[in-house]
Formats: structure tokens, C-alpha cells, sequence
């Protein structure tokens, strides 16, 4: 019998719960110090971890309405993403991350599309979201759209800055 009549050997996104937080903080961290290795110091990467992925972080974000989604192969989280509603047609992207090994698998890109679709639905009418400004994943985000928008430094205490792209992306001509 054939893996591929079995759901599990099919990626799947699913929405997130508060019972789902650990699978989002080993994702974060065993991508963010890949991720961001040659931009951030370890003491800020461990800062800004503990800063947006403590379990008091995450959970807030959810109370907050942050939409979380986990992708799952073979029933294993391999990424995750959130987004939530700014103001009127106006959506953002907050996270998007894919663990090392299966990047470039096209698991982004689901969850991505995933998160387009789910904020179209609500009324979206544009989708924004921040990368670091020397972030690969600004490409990623081209590929799929994407535009940037203007430049932001954001101080995110403890004397840290991000320094990011705001990108955005017009929903309704990207269906």
C-alpha cells in the first residue's frame, strides 16, 4: 500500500492552540539561531527568543488574537506561522518559520498562502509583514508578491533594535 493514501505523508496546516505553544518555541528555536546567526549577537537572538516565544509571550499573542497555524508532516510540526488584523483591511503577517532542514520544501509557502487566504476571507484587503533588513527571506517574500513598503527600527528594549522592512502585498490581486 501506497504512503501517499495515508494524510499523514501529506503536508497539513492546522490551526494552533494554546496546547501547541512548545511545538512553536522548538521551531523558533531551532530556527531563529540559522536564521538570524550572522545578524543578531547570541544575546540579543536569546533575548528577543525569550521576548516573543516565552510561554507568557505566546499565550498573550493568542489572547490577542494572533491566528497561529501549524504545519505538520508525518504528524510532526515543521513550521509554523501568525498573523493578525491591524486596522480595517488590514492584516499582518507576524510570524513565518519552517525548520532548517525542510526549507525550500514549499512549507513556507503553504503556510503562506494559508495566511492570504484565511485574512482574505476575514476582509483583507492587504497583508503586511517585517523582515529583518538582512533577512534572505526578504526574496522569499518578493517571490510571493511582496513589495517593500518603507524602513523600520524598532526598539525592542534592553538597548536591542530591529531593524526591518515593512512589506506588503495586495491580497485581492493575489488570490
Amino acid at each position: 500500500m501506497s504512503n501517499s493514501n495515508f494524510p499523514s505523508s501529506q503536508l497539513q496546516v492546522r490551526p494552533a492552540s494554546f496546547n501547541d505553544i512548545r511545538y512553536i518555541q522548538e521551531i523558533a528555536n531551532k530556527t531563529w539561531p540559522i536564521a538570524y546567526d550572522k545578524i543578531l549577537t547570541p544575546d540579543q537572538l536569546m533575548y528577543m527568543l525569550d521576548l516573543f516565544y516565552s510561554t507568557e509571550a505566546l499565550s498573550k499573542q493568542m489572547k490577542d488574537n494572533h491566528h497561529f497555524f501549524l504545519a505538520l508532516k508525518d504528524y510532526e510540526p515543521i513550521g509554523f506561522a501568525s498573523f493578525s488584523h491591524e486596522h480595517d483591511e488590514v492584516y499582518k503577517l507576524q510570524k513565518l518559520y519552517v525548520l532548517p532542514g525542510i526549507q525550500k520544501s514549499g512549507t513556507g509557502k503553504t503556510l503562506l498562502q494559508n495566511v492570504m487566504q484565511i485574512a482574505r476571507s476575514m476582509g483583507g484587503k492587504s497583508l503586511l509583514l517585517n523582515v529583518n533588513r538582512n533577512n534572505t527571506a526578504r526574496s522569499f517574500y518578493e517571490h510571493n508578491g511582496f513589495k517593500v513598503v518603507r524602513e523600520e527600527d524598532i526598539p525592542i528594549g534592553n538597548g536591542y533594535f530591529m531593524f526591518d522592512y515593512v512589506m506588503a502585498v495586495d491580497l485581492l490581486e493575489n488570490e
